[in-house]
């Protein structure tokens, strides 16, 4: 799922994906060998568990600024959408998320 929305006013759409963040995810994929894989597959299923990224459009390419800007690690994302949530004038981000966890104390996060 993704949003796309000028969220920093320069005039060019820029684009938030949801994906899954999964630690239990980064501690299988500790697991595995590149070479276990044929060239190109192993970095197409690390993608699967990064979590979520934001682009933001500099009108000649995008560049992925998640990390910086604080969205990459929230669970398991999906729906999000780009809103004025609070009535303040500018966007917010809004991307629900969630999984089930086995055990209270030990959650997937």
């Amino acid at each position: 799922m993704f949003a796309v929305a000028d969220y920093d006013g320069d005039g060019d759409p820029d684009l938030y994906v949801a994906n899954m963040y999964s630690a239990a995810g980064s501690r299988v994929m500790g697991n595995l060998r590149q070479e276990d894989y044929p060239d190109g597959t192993f970095g197409l299923i690390r993608g699967f568990i990064t979590g979520n990224e934001l682009y933001r459009n500099d009108s000649n390419e995008l560049q992925p600024i998640g990390e910086t800007a604080q969205v990459s690690n929230s669970g398991w994302a999906y729906g999000p959408a780009v809103v004025d949530l609070d009535g303040d004038g500018a966007l917010d981000l809004y991307s629900p998320s969630g999984y089930q966890s086995v055990s209270r104390e030990e959650p997937d996060g």
